[in-house]
């Protein structure tokens, strides 16, 4: 049986979701639901009686008194009878937003308003803005590197050309400085190329040395660190290649370094430092461990546990997103990896990747490539032409069983040494050769050299007859 209207009345009043507040025209509290207790933390008891200005922060609470009393004298509604959003102030001392719509109950003796905590709400609308300014921070950090790389390659292109010319030994030594600060805005522009990159495109096949991935992203990377924050790395060459694609890799530790440089303070007369080791696992010889170690202020255990929650941060609203750990840790669930955190207050973080070792190419099907072209058209082409033939991109390149490579001092040298280890492997050089580069090219065998890197049907011939080589060595 359905009870009296008062017992009905009183289940619906406790059962809303939305605070609801009784008072008299002197403002004062005659009663109000569960709702409201749960969101301003005062038992039932504590608020009647009392002015419900004790759940507004200032100025609300020195004005509220006013906006009944000229109500009463003028009728002139400023919230009753319309909604607004206002701030409400927890028992704790927190003020949260809500959402409140009054009414007049009883001839302008009882009011009753409605309420509702609008945090979530607004958090949302935060992220939103923060999603909109991070993907517009990603669009020009692409145009940027696609930019950079477009103007350096006709400069190394001059460079290259100087190389074959003698010059005195001074002039000698201005163009390889030149050469080297090329090559370290080319690493530069990579680097961008990494960051904007979607962490969740398709890297299904992607592998990344991590030697030859901090050369090339490392400078990058460490200046997201303070100035007095040192960044020492220490990634052994021989370790294999990690299953893990170079833009994922990239965007991960720079969440870590941008995190562990704001947990070191600035002390008198002590540096702070960030090492970034990786090493084999004894126990697991399908794994490389990553670490990202830190001296700074370390993590209470219950930031411990929700460091890698979406959205969870300790930083000052504004400065931070909570999305740094929480792509860390989405990176690694995407490859197989694992995410392990060990921290304590006054003894700094380290954070440990495992990564999977990438399958050798020996195990995958079909041959790879690597390529190292810089100008970004020229490359997705060469791409789309090894799709055809079957041939995969191999972001290891030290694995790669051919290489399609311009015709520059240092990837000459480079492909000189991998050919050692390779031999027969075949080399597609696109580009002219100047002087210097004529005797290195000389000194490499079943080499194809496409004069121009336009002549797309030459590129086309050079990267058929490489594959068709590399097939008629698989069947033997």
């Amino acid at each position: 049986m359905i009870g009296s209207t008062q017992d009905v009345l009183e289940a619906v009043f406790n059962a809303a979701i939305d605070a609801i507040i009784l008072i008299d025209r002197q403002g004062i509290i005659q009663t109000c639901n569960s709702a409201t207790q749960r969101m301003f933390g005062y038992d039932r008891g504590e608020l009647v009686g009392r002015n419900v200005n004790v759940l507004m922060p200032e100025p609300y609470r020195s004005a509220h008194t006013g906006y009944i009393e000229r109500y009463l004298a003028t009728g002139e509604a400023h919230v009753i009878g319309m909604g607004r959003e206002v701030d409400g102030l927890h028992r704790d001392g927190s003020v949260f937003p809500v959402s409140i719509a009054v009414s007049e109950v009883d001839r302008r003796d009882t009011f009753v308003g409605i309420l509702r905590d609008i945090s979530a709400e607004h958090r949302r609308h935060a992220q939103l803005r923060q999603a909109d300014r991070l993907a517009s921070i990603g669009t020009l950090a692409a145009g940027l590197g696609h930019d950079m790389n477009n103007v350096l390659l006709p400069v190394r292109a001059h460079l290259n050309a100087l190389s074959g010319i003698k010059l005195p030994s001074r002039a000698s030594s201005h163009v390889s400085s030149m050469r080297e600060s090329i090559e370290y805005l080319q690493n530069l522009a990579q680097g961008l190329h990494d960051l904007a990159c979607d962490p969740d495109r398709d890297t299904s096949s992607a592998s990344t040395s991590l030697r030859d991935w901090w050369v090339r992203t490392g400078p990058l990377l460490c200046r997201a660190a303070p100035e007095h924050v040192q960044v020492v790395a220490s990634l052994p060459a021989e370790l294999p290649a990690v299953g893990v694609a170079p833009h994922q890799l990239t965007q991960a530790v720079l969440n870590l370094l941008v995190n562990a440089g704001e947990a070191i303070r600035q002390r008198e007369g002590v540096r702070g430092q960030v090492r970034i080791a990786a090493r084999a696992v004894k126990n697991a010889p399908d794994r490389i461990r990553l670490t990202v170690q830190d001296n700074g202020v370390g993590m209470t255990e219950e930031v411990r546990r929700r460091a890698g929650e979406l959205f969870f941060t300790t930083k000052t609203r504004g400065l931070g997103t909570g999305l740094g750990l929480a792509l860390v840790k989405h990176v690694l669930s995407s490859v197989g990896g694992e995410l392990v955190i060990e921290s304590a207050p006054g003894a700094g973080t380290t954070i440990e990747l495992h990564l999977p070792i990438a399958a050798r190419p020996d195990d995958c099907d079909g041959p790879t490539a690597h390529l190292d072209v810089a100008d970004e058209r020229t490359r997705a082409l060469i791409r789309q032409m090894l799709a055809a033939q079957g041939v995969r991109v191999a972001e290891d390149e030290v694995h790669a069983q051919m290489w399609i490579i311009e015709p520059n001092a240092s990837i000459l040298e480079a492909a000189a040494r991998w050919q050692a280890g390779h031999p027969g492997a075949p080399i597609v050089c696109i580009g002219p050769l100047h002087n210097g580069a004529q005797a290195r090219v000389a000194a490499l065998e079943c080499i194809y050299v496409v004069d121009h890197a336009q002549d797309f049907a030459a590129i086309r011939d050079g990267i058929a007859r490489s594959t068709a080589r590399l097939l008629q060595g698989s069947q033997r």
